[in-house]
């Protein structure tokens, strides 16, 4: 009989979001870890001569009982990961470049964005200051369109843009109000 435990851990906030374990047991009985099936080495010498990498592992007492734990596991974090919170991402930055349709942004893996993900392009129509020290408060934006992420590398992205006016250098690139969903 074999036991595996395993915990999904939110590596931000070290909160375990799901904790099981998954238990095998091979149907042949024998007293030998390693059952018939062996091979060269792994006769009298017990588990001494196990290999757990070989071919022929799987084929043993010890091998079987481990695949089926390794599959009571997998079944168990499979039903325990529609339970999981899912993550906003939000992704905000600039457009830094401007040619037709196609727009380079300042922002790229870093922030988990990918290519596919589609972005709200939006212009910069006023800013609120607060009156006592001048400190901006607020953007108000306008969308102007949206793009899709085409290319993207560490710090940029390359995003194909379609809207009702020109995208120019400084708008402002974000996740929809809706935000993107990570699983």
């Amino acid at each position: 009989m074999v036991g595996i435990t395993a915990r999904l851990v939110n590596t931000t906030t070290g909160e375990i979001l799901a904790a099981v374990t998954g238990k095998g047991e091979s149907q042949r009985s024998g007293t030998s870890l390693i059952g018939a099936g062996a091979g060269a080495g792994g006769g009298s010498g017990g588990a001494a001569g196990l290999d757990m990498g070989s071919s022929n592992f799987g084929q043993t007492i010890l091998g079987e009982a481990v695949q089926a734990a390794v599959a009571d596991t997998a079944t168990q974090l499979d039903t325990a990961a529609g339970n999981l919170p899912t993550v906003k991402v939000s992704v905000s930055g600039l457009v830094a470049d401007v040619s037709g349709n196609t727009l380079v942004i300042n922002v790229g893996t870093k922030t988990e964005l990918k290519v596919g993900d589609t972005l709200d392009i939006n212009r910069q129509v006023r800013t609120v200051k607060d009156p006592a020290t001048g400190k901006v408060l607020k953007s108000i934006t306008d969308k102007i369109g949206s793009g899709t992420v085409t290319q993207i590398d560490q710090d940029s992205a390359t995003v194909t843009f379609n809207g009702t006016g020109p995208a120019k250098v400084g708008d402002v690139v974000q996740t929809p109000l809706s935000g993107a969903v990570k699983d």
